[in-house]
């Protein structure tokens, strides 16, 4: 899987999660891509480069790295 794929994925469940009135988190992202709880920061990165692309954003900026949540840009 490349980056585009990565970041297509990571927008698409943050979309999914938002119709179904939840957020994406890390642990949502990694049990969806089907990854242990020691795969956290390749997620973490997945979410980051999904950011940088402008397809999602931090539902609460100030919130602590350990219980941020993403929305969809357009949300």
């Amino acid at each position: 899987m490349d980056k585009a794929d990565r970041v297509r994925i990571c927008y698409q469940h943050t979309c999914l999660q938002c119709v179904s009135d939840k957020k994406a988190t890390n642990t949502t992202l990694r049990d969806r891509l089907g990854l242990s709880k020691d795969k956290h920061t390749i997620v973490s990165g997945i979410i980051g480069d999904t950011i940088e692309a402008g397809k999602i954003r931090e539902a609460d900026p100030t919130a602590s790295k350990k219980f941020k949540s993403y929305l969809p840009w357009w949300a």
